[in-house]
């Protein structure tokens, strides 16, 4: 199952946890929508919701999402579908790139170099 998919904006929503002044854990999607996002009411605004059976977890506008993953690093190219960008968001997430190596790293390892090409050769 997808981690994420576009809300329709008429399913329910479901969250974890209780809200703490209604104890709901339920939402319809104008309730949630007045309550927590009115910035979903929007007409142009696409919204991602959790993949699941508890769609609460995430509520996030697909546009910035997707700009905050291009900068992260996430391969997301002009042109892709809704469905493609979600997927490349998640491929993203569950492959990291490898962080470049920092100026400590860097001298370190330079340093057990020259340490290293100081030893003498051993006898055999």
């Amino acid at each position: 199952m997808a981690r994420y998919a576009i809300w329709d904006k008429q399913s329910d929503i479901y969250t974890l946890g209780r809200d703490a002044e209604t104890g709901r854990m339920r939402w319809t999607a104008l309730e949630y929508i007045e309550r927590h996002a009115p910035w979903a009411m929007n007409p142009g605004v696409k919204v991602v919701v959790g993949g699941g059976v508890v769609n609460g977890t995430v509520f996030m506008e697909l546009g910035a999402a997707v700009e905050h993953y291009k900068r992260l690093g996430a391969r997301i190219e002009d042109g892709m579908s809704d469905e493609e960008a979600l997927a490349a968001i998640e491929y993203f997430e569950d492959n990291p790139p490898e962080p470049e190596p920092t100026a400590e790293e860097r001298i370190a390892a330079m340093m057990e170099f020259q340490v290293m090409m100081s030893l003498p050769d051993e006898e055999v």
